[in-house]
């Protein structure tokens, strides 16, 4: 028996370009949000994976978005 949870995330998002998860977890950081990847078995023998970015919001992370005044 698997007692094993998966994590939960805000926001999970599959994207299979290097660049394009690397593109927005930077977009995702920079607005407050605690991102990281992760890959997930496509199938039960693990010869194909999807890959994931996940994000959390953080209250406690800085507004980095410029407002206009």
């Amino acid at each position: 028996m698997n007692t094993e949870t998966e994590p939960t995330y805000e926001i999970e998002l599959k994207i299979y370009s290097r660049e394009d998860r690397k593109t927005v977890m930077g977009i995702l950081a920079d607005n407050g949000y605690d991102v990281g990847q992760h890959k997930r078995q496509k199938t039960a023998t693990g010869k194909g994976v999807d890959y994931y970015v996940h994000a959390t919001m953080v209250a406690s992370n800085a507004n980095t978005a410029a407002t206009k005044g």
